[in-house]
């Protein structure tokens, strides 16, 4: 299932999240491989935690409710961070839905998932299953001054979690081909 959001947080939600990262200690972000910065520990609103809950628990409408992995991942990519890339790949771990948050940008850099592009603007996300569905971004050279910051909120079954670690995780795996392949038939943005 794929469900595309816009407008997910309210105007105070984004302001509390932006006045959490602002307060967390320099702890809290580290670089990451995929050409991001790491940004971890935020303090992000009960409310809006119980809010998004409700609302995947709904619109999934899952056998057993789904809960919210606390605290959601933020991240920057952007090309201080080193050179941003995604190559199309499953989670493999326990989450069952996802929502793929845009918070802000100031370019342009659309998400795969198997075989279409989302186009996020700052506030929109796209929702899915990153163990059911291949997801990736399309190649892209950020320049100096480039970034997208996204939130990842996870949601897993607490009572019965998926076990997902045995999906393939290289990029070269055969699973992954007729995806790749779509992803380099998109061309670089």
């Amino acid at each position: 299932m794929l469900i595309n959001f816009s407008n997910l947080l309210t105007t105070e939600e984004i302001q509390q999240v932006h006045t959490a990262i602002q307060e967390l200690p320099p702890t809290s972000f580290y670089p990451h491989e995929l050409g991001r910065l790491n940004i971890e520990d935020t303090e992000t609103p009960h409310t809006l935690t119980e809010r998004l809950t409700s609302l995947v628990n709904d619109v999934i409408s899952p056998p057993e409710p789904l809960e919210m992995v606390w605290p959601p991942l933020i991240v920057e990519y952007a090309k201080q961070y080193g050179d941003p890339h995604l190559p199309p790949h499953f989670d493999g771990d326990s989450t069952d839905f996802i929502i793929d948050y845009q918070l802000e940008s100031n370019t342009t850099w659309p998400i795969g998932i198997d075989k279409s592009i989302h186009e996020l603007k700052d506030n929109d996300a796209v929702g899915f299953n990153p163990n059911k569905n291949i997801h990736w971004r399309p190649e892209k050279t950020f320049l100096p001054g480039e970034y997208v910051k996204m939130m990842f909120f996870r949601f897993k079954n607490p009572n019965n979690p998926s076990d997902n670690s045995h999906l393939p995780h290289h990029p070269e795996d055969p699973i992954f081909s007729e995806v790749a392949a779509y992803r380099a038939s998109y061309g670089e943005i």
